[in-house]
């Protein structure tokens, strides 16, 4: 990994050290490490401060907090901006769309900088949540304060919410669409969202609601990927692969769209 400060390469031991878009080099080796998660740097050249990506003709402005060494979740990632695109998408199309936001309630997960979220809110969500770590609260507030006038139509939240603890009910019941963004990556954490995810789509006290998540969803790591699908399947919950148009989706062979379901209640398996 090229270490800026120093301005040479250095070995990649851990995942800690990377703490923003990283450059990393392969050498060979005599003995085999344990395989270390790598994070590419972004696709998309734009400057999200300055509101050069747009949502329904609205510019959006996204902060970012670079080098902080907290974590990922300061930074925007390719799979958010895919998803904020496909949300536009399913709003705009003159054939009703079952992935409109449009008047829903929205919960994002792993928020990070609220892309997607503020996005759903432009797209006409009745509320938004945005939820993510304490680290990142700050900059989300802020990202919520920076777009004030073009979401004005939307309540928007912003909310800590840690994976390992089970989500308060005033989320659980509040919510008609989850909407999550390359938040599957390390391997640690997947069992916690999983079912993070399994409460927010199957706990509600109003029967009869639909409920579902849309996922942008990059391979990080095959163990993780493996992990992850096979626990929602034990959860009983329903996995679609989404095929936008290649116009929403150019990085079709890096980035892939799903729509997480709780089965019909027909579909409902008992044990």
């Amino acid at each position: 990994m090229f270490n800026p400060s120093t301005q040479c390469i250095v070995p990649l031991r851990h995942g800690d050290q990377i703490q923003s878009h990283t450059r990393v080099f392969v050498a060979p080796s005599q003995s085999t490490p344990p395989p270390v998660l790598a994070i590419a740097s972004r696709s998309f050249g734009l400057a999200f401060e300055k509101g050069e990506f747009v949502i329904h003709g609205t510019p959006l402005y996204i902060g970012e907090v670079g080098n902080t060494g907290k974590g990922t979740g300061l930074t925007i990632w390719d799979g958010s901006v895919v998803l904020a695109k496909y949300l536009e998408h399913a709003t705009s199309s003159f054939v009703q769309n079952e992935d409109s936001v449009r008047g829903k309630r929205v919960l994002e997960l792993g928020a990070g900088t609220g892309l997607v979220g503020l996005a759903a809110a432009v797209c006409g969500a009745s509320h938004v949540t945005l939820t993510d770590l304490a680290y990142t609260l700050d900059n989300l507030s802020a990202n919520v304060r920076a777009n004030a006038s073009s979401i004005a139509a939307t309540s928007v939240d912003v909310a800590e919410l840690d994976w390992f603890k089970a989500p308060p009910l005033s989320l659980t019941d509040n919510v008609d669409v989850v909407v999550g963004s390359d938040i599957v990556w390390v391997e640690s954490l997947i069992d916690a969202l999983v079912a993070t995810i399994a409460s927010l789509l199957t706990c509600d006290h109003v029967a009869g609601r639909k409920k579902a998540m849309l996922l942008a969803h990059q391979t990080r790591s095959a163990a993780s990927d493996t992990r992850f699908f096979r626990l929602l399947d034990a959860h009983h919950l329903v996995v679609t692969m989404i095929h936008p148009p290649a116009s929403i989706l150019p990085l079709d062979k890096v980035i892939r769209l799903f729509r997480i379901q709780p089965p019909l209640p027909h579909e409902r398996i008992t044990l």
